[in-house]
């Protein structure tokens, strides 16, 4: 039986065969057209000089195309195709209707805007069916290897061969089972090895857990902390310089926030060596909270300590003590240089002294 399928024919002079156009590049749009622009042989991309044409930018020449090359793609069972990047190869063109330019050899149309019109479609040639295979005749060259044993002797010897094949066989079993227990046993005590390190690092997890809670309670219960300091209302107006309830008053009147989140820390700014641009990069976040940052700036600023006695005090990085003072210094500056330190005309009039007033 043969099938009719639509194929497009060219002479053998102009069509490329399949082998050559196979490849990776642009193909031609119309079905059963194998042309691409590139071809790979022996792993190597090249051109195959065939020239493609896309779909013209008028409205009314690109109406055109379209209604010719759906007619065609339809009957191959191809529809849809995008209008903007299909191709067209030169196959589908009359041979007149095509120029190479004398320099570069590029082909382009005559006219701009000629309809492809080469669609010549033929039947195929029925797919030939293999011929099955010759049978092939056994023969034996050496005849005599296969005579039947003619004597009792040749049968003994034979059962005698079987016999010892058997028994080597069943050495050679036993060796391999023995091989095989050797790998079970090293298995096992590797195994029961994996298990005792896994025991082991479980027992390292929890022993690490407990160490990070013991130390996590002993910096939270240290001796100089705002916590147990403000207990004593003498020995806080000594570090200090205010009462716990002034303490108070103005670390609610500043409002940094419980974790300091309305305060801006301070940044390190880097300068770049080829641009000279300064980019900005945050430190650390915080691990003291708002009440201890401001205990350690009033200490620091009542008694006058080092940066290295107040890191000692409070159990932090120098570096760290050092960002906590920049930062409150420039925040109290802000918050407190809004605060009006001057008396009123009126409140001056009111506590002018007499004499003042009649001169």
């Amino acid at each position: 039986m043969s099938e009719k399928t639509s194929q497009i024919t060219y002479s053998e002079e102009r069509r490329p065969n399949k082998s050559v156009t196979s490849g990776s590049g642009n193909y031609c749009c119309i079905p059963g057209c194998k042309s691409t622009q590139y071809k790979i042989e022996n792993k190597e991309k090249s051109k195959t000089g065939i020239g493609f044409f896309r779909f013209p930018k008028s409205p009314s020449k690109k109406k055109n195309w379209v209604a010719v090359v759906s007619k065609y793609r339809r009957k191959g069972g191809a529809d849809v195709f995008n209008k903007k990047t299909a191709l067209v190869c030169e196959f589908h063109f009359k041979h007149d209707e095509i120029k190479v330019s004398l320099g570069k050899g590029i082909k382009k149309l005559k006219r701009p805007g000629t309809v492809p019109s080469v669609f010549e479609v033929r039947k195929t040639e029925p797919s030939k069916k293999r011929k099955p295979p010759a049978q092939r005749n056994i023969c034996f060259e050496n005849t005599d290897s296969f005579q039947i044993p003619s004597s009792s002797t040749q049968v003994e010897e034979n059962a005698s061969f079987s016999i010892d094949s058997d028994e080597q066989n069943q050495n050679n079993l036993c060796v391999k089972c023995i091989e095989l227990e050797k790998v079970i046993e090293e298995l096992r005590l590797e195994l029961e090895q994996n298990e005792i390190i896994k025991n082991e690092s479980n027992i390292l997890k929890t022993d690490n857990k407990t160490l990070k809670n013991n130390l996590s309670i002993l910096i939270s219960t240290r001796i100089y902390s705002y916590e147990n300091i403000s207990n004593n209302d003498k020995l806080f107006k000594s570090a200090t310089g205010l009462q716990p309830d002034d303490f108070s008053a103005l670390y609610k009147f500043l409002n940094p926030g419980k974790e300091c989140e309305n305060i801006k820390y301070y940044e390190t700014v880097e300068k770049s060596k080829s641009t000279y641009e300064s980019s900005c990069k945050p430190g650390p976040k915080p691990k003291l909270d708002g009440k201890n940052q401001m205990f350690l700036f009033l200490t620091w600023l009542k008694n006058g300590f080092t940066t290295t006695h107040v890191s000692w005090l409070f159990d932090r990085p120098k570096s760290s003590i050092s960002r906590y003072l920049i930062t409150w210094t420039n925040f109290l500056y802000f918050k407190l240089g809004s605060v009006p330190m001057w008396p009123t005309k009126e409140q001056v009039l009111q506590t002018m002294p007499v004499t003042f007033m009649e001169t």
